[in-house]
């Protein structure tokens, strides 16, 4: 507590970490004085004084405070000088985490914030609350119900609205996350999977033009007065995922699960069925994220696999990222036995084209398996 919002103020000013103060004047929280480290989540309270640090990094946005003069902030470079500076400011120890999903740790003395990754969006925004004045995300028919109406039409206009939202929720300082762990375009090959409902159709040109669809909705381009439409000054509004790459249709049944099945598919109904709709989503849509999935795929993990990854940036132009479902990277030594050991896993998951870490693989073990030798700094630079 403090005797006054000039005393909190001093002790925000006082603290390196602190963006922004908040005093209750009355009430039953009279002389409490709280900092925070970002200027959101932004709250009304008739007993409380607030207001932000000035110059100081605010937790929210880059490029805020004294990290503002730093090169990659500077807009006059280009984007590649731009992004080579910030990292190269990022410690391997640091890129640990910044590769982890869900949530990537702020670096405040370089001025980045935290960043949430992963939004699951199927048919409206999770991982939210409703805001303070009761209103909440929209929620849409699932996936297959959609689908059923061979309308794609109203998937983009679904998709549009969801991004939209998601856009609406980071400006107002309440969800800090533009990526949607959507969708999910699987093809439905058997009642028992038991994540029918999230995907589109048994049919896998109706699961891409749901994909297709879904991702030129959602990734629409916005101009300042928040209309649709690609320009100048228009920006994409959020970033799709689309999930779960590749052949992943078994969750847990007899005895396997997603973290020990071995997709066994040929070349001919690969190429035909499981991979047509990320191709055409990829391809027609645009997308700009893939998830891959924890199964082996004749016999080898899809997070840590180089061919993959080629058939996604080589031959459909995808430049994206690629980050693993709930730490498949993990699976590839701890239930598949593909490899002996963590940093080996760390090695094949970031070597095979897997950006992101969703879980604690390479928070654990990514700084081993440089020291080791098992990767180089170039590698981790590549993921960044």
């Amino acid at each position: 507590s403090t005797s006054s919002a000039t005393a909190c103020c001093s002790l925000c000013v006082s603290h390196a970490a602190c963006a922004a103060w908040t005093y209750h004047d009355q009430g039953p929280k009279i002389n409490s004085c709280y900092l925070q480290a970002s200027i959101f989540p932004v709250r009304t309270d008739s007993t409380a004084l607030s207001a932000s640090a000035q110059g100081r990094f605010d937790g929210w946005n880059a490029c805020t405070g004294d990290s503002s003069v730093l090169p990659f902030c500077d807009t006059a470079l280009s984007m590649h000088e731009r992004l080579s500076d910030l990292v190269g400011r990022i410690s391997t120890a640091d890129a640990a985490a910044q590769l982890t999903a869900r949530q990537s740790p702020a670096l405040p003395s370089i001025g980045v914030p935290a960043y949430y990754w992963g939004t699951n969006a199927i048919h409206g925004l999770q991982n939210v609350r409703c805001l303070p004045d009761g209103r909440c995300p929209t929620s849409f028919p699932a996936p297959c119900a959609l689908a059923a109406s061979f309308n794609m039409e109203n998937v983009r206009k679904m998709a549009s609205i969801i991004g939209s939202e998601m856009r609406s929720y980071f400006h107002a300082g309440e969800h800090n996350s533009l990526d949607t762990w959507s969708p999910t375009i699987n093809i439905n090959r058997d009642p028992r999977w038991g994540r029918n409902v999230e995907s589109p159709s048994e049919d896998p040109f109706l699961s891409g033009s749901f994909g297709v669809a879904y991702t030129t909705g959602l990734q629409s381009e916005r101009s300042g007065n928040g209309r649709e439409g690609s320009g100048k000054g228009s920006v994409r509004q959020a970033t799709v995922t689309l999930k779960h790459w590749v052949a992943y249709s078994v969750e847990n049944y007899g005895n396997v699960t997603r973290h020990t099945f071995n997709a066994k598919v040929s070349a001919y109904d690969l190429a035909s069925s499981y991979m047509r709709p990320f191709e055409m989503a990829i391809v027609e849509g645009g997308a700009a994220g893939v998830m891959c999935s924890y199964n082996l795929l004749n016999g080898k993990p899809t997070c840590g696999n180089p061919d993959l990854t080629s058939i996604l940036r080589d031959e459909w132009g995808f430049n994206g990222y690629i980050t693993s479902d709930t730490d498949a990277c993990e699976d590839i030594y701890k239930t598949h036995k593909y490899e002996k050991t963590p940093e080996l896993a760390v090695r094949d998951c970031l070597l095979g084209g897997t950006d992101i870490d969703s879980g604690s693989t390479y928070a654990r073990h990514l700084a081993a398996a440089v020291s080791q030798g098992a990767i180089g700094r170039t590698a981790v630079e590549q993921a960044l």
